[in-house]
């Protein structure tokens, strides 16, 4: 009987060992938001969820009305501060946005959109070169540059 119960035991435990699960934990969510992408566009679409650039160029003429820069960052952990400065083609600094708090809920989201824009047209800007800087929670997240045609 000792015998048979330990067969069974055994048994019992074979047929449990012979399925296997596998799976992998997920990665900590980041500390700090991540740009994921940065466009220029002389118009902004509403998406379903997110905005997108229109049709995203680097090169604008002194016709177009305005130059929006759109960032998209990634995994957001919580509430974040947004900065664009823009710098002529003179490399010197002739737009800063200062600090743009997002608020967000104590839950994560998984991206937003964001922009700035400025106008052009005759005078307005000066034509070469402009680079954006972007940072987030005040530190440097990226930079792109554009041409004014």
């Amino acid at each position: 009987m000792n015998r048979r119960m330990t067969l069974a035991v055994l048994w019992s435990l074979l047929s449990l060992s012979s399925s296997c699960v596998s799976f992998r934990t997920a990665t900590s969510m980041p500390k700090e938001p991540i740009l994921e992408k940065i466009d220029f566009c002389s118009a902004v679409k509403e998406g379903p969820d997110i905005l997108k650039a229109a049709e995203s160029i680097d090169a604008f003429d002194s016709d177009d009305q305005r130059i929006y820069c759109l960032i998209k960052v990634w995994i957001v952990p919580g509430p974040m501060t947004l900065r664009w400065k823009w710098y002529s083609p003179e490399r010197t600094l002739w737009r800063d946005t200062g600090e743009v708090e997002v608020a967000l809920e104590p839950k994560p989201v998984s991206s937003i959109t964001a922009y700035d824009r400025v106008p052009t047209g005759p005078g307005t800007l000066a034509k070469g070169t402009w680079t954006v800087v972007i940072f987030l929670n005040g530190h440097f997240a990226g930079r792109r540059s554009f041409q004014l045609m």
